[in-house]
């Protein structure tokens, strides 16, 4: 197992060039064709990444990482003339990193921080935040019609002009409001994913991705973690059982006013705890299901998986794929009987964060996981068709 490391550099650094004594030089592995990135994995210590949101409702914030280099020859240092690098350690460059040819993360440089010891150890440490962060400095003030929710994301990309080919959008199954946006763009993106009950994120390779509710496809097949020998074993798993997501009471703002559900069971027994959510939906009777929906989902505390924990290195190269190849919003299902005691507990959860940690000898991932137990009912399907189990979609 291999994880690179890529910065993205400019052409006269290191680059082939004709008639150049140095980098002109035929079947030299230095200077080559340009690729724009070059490949800084021989100096890497550690790499960090991380991407998602920690509970359900809230919001997706911009994706990190950290990635830590050898620097005893100052090759990380500006200040440094000889270093090939002298012109390349600028904020904003692209940063990507890969595992086994599998994209984990990409962003741009905020910063370099350098540390120097007497000893003579030495380490750069590039932090990166991927390119959600370029909708939150942009302010809308554009005319919208009433629209799918996927239209609507699509008419914000073009307004501030984020790369057609940088996109994976969902059509959607809510319709928003017309009028005129005024105000942030990620502000107006998230008020939309809100509408959707759907994701809004930065994939791990620098796509903006819309994913709208009830996405799974009849026939899907989950990622499966287990403890018993009949999926991806792994090292912990985190269990949530209270308040935090329990609320009994929603008001959904919509364009026209506000619904209100009440789940009075719940209430008798738990008190009267409100959540309020604002859409930009378009009709009261969208904002009623979202409404009661959520009350359903959310009045009667869970034993929710929140995540698990994988060390790659002992897995097979087919488990070691799969959970690479693992996106926000991704199904998969959990099979676990704690500390083998009593009857084993199977659920399907929704992936919402992905963190890595990378160094010389070790590779763990965090999957980050809401439950699924109240997902929508898909027809004839194996793992979403359980009657009694899932429930009919809004």
């Amino acid at each position: 197992m291999a994880t690179r490391v890529e910065l993205e550099v400019t052409d006269s650094g290191f680059s082939f060039t004709l008639d150049d004594a140095t980098k002109g030089v035929l079947d030299n592995t230095t200077y080559t064709l340009s690729t724009g990135f070059r490949d800084v994995t021989d100096y890497v210590v550690a790499v960090s990444t991380s991407r998602g949101r920690n509970r359900d409702l809230e919001k997706f914030n911009a994706g990190s990482a950290s990635v830590t280099l050898r620097n005893e020859a100052r090759t990380f240092d500006p200040l440094n003339t000889s270093s090939p690098f002298v012109d390349e350690m600028v904020p904003r460059r692209l940063v990507r990193v890969f595992t086994d040819e599998i994209q984990q993360f990409q962003g741009l440089v905020d910063s370099w921080k350098l540390t120097y010891s007497p000893t003579g150890e030495s380490v750069a440490e590039i932090t990166v935040t991927d390119e959600f962060q370029k909708l939150a400095g942009v302010e809308l003030d554009l005319a919208v019609s009433q629209q799918l929710t996927g239209a609507r994301v699509t008419a914000v990309l073009n307004d501030v002009g984020w790369p057609t080919y940088a996109r994976e959008i969902d059509t959607g199954q809510s319709t928003v409001a017309s009028g005129t946006a005024v105000q942030g763009a990620l502000e107006h993106l998230q008020l939309v994913e809100a509408s959707e009950a759907g994701l809004l994120f930065v994939g791990k390779d620098g796509n903006l991705i819309f994913r709208e509710r009830n996405s799974f496809s009849s026939g899907y097949v989950p990622v499966v973690f287990a403890d018993d020998g009949s999926g991806i074993p792994f090292t912990a798993a985190e269990v949530s059982y209270g308040t935090d997501l329990l609320f009994n009471q929603v008001e959904v703002a919509y364009s026209g006013g506000t619904a209100v559900a009440s789940n009075t069971s719940s209430q008798g027994k738990y008190g009267v705890i409100t959540n309020s959510v604002e859409t930009l939906l378009a009709s009261a009777g969208a904002a009623q299901d979202f409404a009661s929906y959520y009350v359903g989902e959310y009045g009667e505390p869970e034993y929710r998986f929140s995540s698990i924990e994988v060390t790659l290195l002992g897995l097979s190269p087919t488990n070691q794929g799969d959970v690479l190849q693992l996106e926000i919003g991704d199904l998969v299902q959990i099979k676990f009987t704690p500390n083998g005691v009593g009857s084993p507990i199977e659920k399907y959860a929704l992936v919402t964060s992905l963190d890595n940690d990378v160094t010389v000898d070790d590779h763990r991932i965090r999957v980050g996981v809401s439950s699924l137990d109240y997902l929508g009912l898909v027809l004839d399907d194996v793992a979403l068709g359980i009657l009694d189990n899932n429930v009919l979609a809004f």
